[in-house]
Parts: structure tokens; sequence; C-alpha cells
């Protein structure tokens, strides 16, 4: 044990005598760590204030069925609702980045459904 206590004691030592040592586990952790994590909030923030002023392009498909929810759609200011868009391409409009999504709303289960005479 006490030949641990010696080695670790030298090493210690040769550390703390070699000054380029001591600047890189000292002076440099300290310089960069804050800069590093400055430089994160930084990017951060700009993405997050990109991301708020960015307006979606959105198909709404099925507004007869949801009047309401299509109201909403069309009051938020961060949403353009695309008119005109064939259901059929929307998957490859998305795709292409054309579109950023859809919304469609499927009629009501019972409108197909003929009730018994």
């Amino acid at each position: 044990m006490r030949r641990v206590f010696v080695i670790v004691r030298k090493e210690m030592l040769d550390s703390i005598r070699d000054r380029r040592t001591l600047l890189m586990m000292v002076a440099m952790p300290l310089l960069l760590v804050p800069g590093i994590i400055i430089l994160m909030v930084k990017l951060q923030t700009a993405q997050m204030e990109k991301a708020e002023t960015r307006q979606h392009r959105i198909v709404f498909v099925g507004e007869e069925v949801a009047p309401a929810l299509y109201t909403l759609f069309q009051e938020d200011e961060h949403i353009y609702l695309v008119p005109g868009i064939h259901r059929d391409s929307i998957a490859a409009m998305i795709a292409d980045e054309h579109l950023d999504g859809a919304v469609i709303v499927p009629p009501p289960k019972s409108a197909g459904i003929a009730s018994p005479a």
C-alpha cells in the first residue's frame, strides 16, 4: 500500500512541476468550458427564434367535417393553409418539402352506413 502512495505522490509532483501539464489540466478547462456553454446557449437561442418566426405550410382536408378545427388552423399566425392541393399528391409534396404537413379529417363513420328499414 505504501508503494501506491509513493507512486501517486511522485506523479502529482511531476504534474505540478510541469507548467504545460498544469496549464492543460487547470487553465484550459476553465477557459474552454464556459466558452462552449456560451456558444451552445447562443446557438439554441438562434434556433428557437428561427422556429418561432417560421410559418408552416399545411394542407387541411375535411374542413366541412371539422369547421371549428379548420378555423383554429386559419387563425394561427404560424400556419399557412395551402389551398387546392389534391389528396393524392400530399405525400409527394411533403417528401419534396413543398409542404410541411397535412391535416386530414376523415368523414364520420356513420355517414356511409344506411339505417335499416
